[in-house]
Parts: structure tokens; sequence; C-alpha cells
């Protein structure tokens, strides 16, 4: 997911922490500026793209870590560390 934005927005956007997780997308990219596939609200642009990597088997989102943990090679390097805790 890429949101582009300007001014106050943008700042509101980079300044939200975890934004990632609470819109539950793989991949947040936020931009600064005023173009995107498609325009929302209060001048926000989105643009969707395909997140690269493989689906981690336990939070479903996609992410180039996964397999990277020989001891849980189906899943991602953070669900990983949580398992590990």
């Amino acid at each position: 997911l890429i949101l582009t934005a300007d001014g106050e927005m943008y700042e509101f956007l980079t300044s939200v922490p975890n934004l990632k997780e609470i819109f539950i997308v793989s991949s947040l990219e936020i931009v600064k500026g005023n173009e995107g596939e498609y325009k929302g609200e209060q001048d926000i642009y989105v643009t969707v793209k395909a997140a690269s990597g493989n689906k981690c088997l336990r939070c479903w989102t996609y992410s180039e870590t996964v397999g990277s943990n020989k001891e849980h090679p189906e899943i991602c390097e953070r669900c990983a560390k949580v398992l590990g805790e």
C-alpha cells in the first residue's frame, strides 16, 4: 500500500506508529506528493501493489523474511521472534 499526501496530512500519517498494522497490510509506504491510483478524502492518494516475498503461515502477511529462520522456516522474522520469547 502506498499512501501519498502533502502538508499536514503527510505529517499526520508519518507520525502514527504502527500504521502498517492498523491497516493490516504487508507493506506500507508513505510518500510526499499529490498523485496515486485512487484519490481519497482529505487529499490522500492511494496506490495498491502486490507485496513482495512469501506468505507467513502465522500472520498471513507477505514478507521477504519468510524462511530466514531455520527453526521456523514457514514464518516471517517478526513471528519467529514472538515465538522465541
